[in-house]
């Protein structure tokens, strides 16, 4: 399950106007559909997101990315988003809540745990930056474990991206792994900047959207 958890703390750095809000978001995972509420603020992917959403989530190997939603309205951010993923390895498989939060481990028993190494990735991003925009970038990550409740375990922190000659750009991921009928969520929620107050307020809105989520098996 470490090995699992390592390439799904790696996921979350992978990413990249909107539609008229939806009332509902749809997706399935393993067999299992949901169908929770739209988080207030966001919106599914316009035709002109929806190509770099497919190239992020063909960057990352090791999970299934399920929706990515972006912010939208009157304070919508490009940098604002959700993206749910599932490890592939266990996409099909049956497991409880509380065998998911047991096999986090006691890393995630501090709510500022010891940052994962995340060098690989830092230079897998940087290589693909390369790629699509013709301009090298450094990439430089700090996410930890922050704790763990009886819904949730989290983890989270701040990406700083810099662009060869351009202006750094800086975002908060705060995160809820957890399982919901069987099947286990990652739900990554992102915003601008790099403040701590920034961080809190994400695992508490990845807790809540957690709490929206109710699975039904495809008949």
């Amino acid at each position: 399950m470490k090995a699992i958890l390592l390439g799904l703390i790696a996921s979350v750095a992978i990413c990249g106007p909107a539609l008229a809000q939806s009332r509902t978001v749809s997706f399935e995972v393993g067999g299992v559909a949901f169908t929770p509420p739209m988080p207030e603020g966001y919106c599914p992917a316009t035709a002109a997101q929806q190509p770099l959403d497919q190239y992020a989530a063909t960057l990352d190997k090791d999970n299934l990315t399920s929706i990515t939603l972006h912010s939208c309205g009157a304070s919508a951010n490009m940098l604002d988003y959700i993206i749910i993923k599932t490890p592939h390895a266990v996409a099909g498989t049956a497991v409880t809540r509380a065998q998911v939060l047991e096999s986090l481990g006691p890393d995630f028993d501090s709510k500022d745990g010891k940052p994962f190494n995340l060098e690989d990735t830092e230079t897998m991003l940087s290589g693909a930056l390369a790629e699509t925009t013709g301009k090298k970038a450094e990439v430089s990550l700090d996410l930890r474990p922050r704790g763990k409740d009886d819904v949730c375990g989290y983890f989270g922190g701040f990406n700083v991206t810099t662009p060869a000659g351009g202006k750094k750009i800086e975002m908060t991921v705060g995160s809820c792994i957890t399982a919901v009928d069987g099947r286990v969520l990652v739900l990554n929620f992102y915003a601008a900047g790099n403040d701590p107050a920034t961080l809190a307020a994400l695992l508490r809105r990845s807790r809540a959207f957690a709490l929206t989520l109710r699975g039904k098996p495809r008949g």
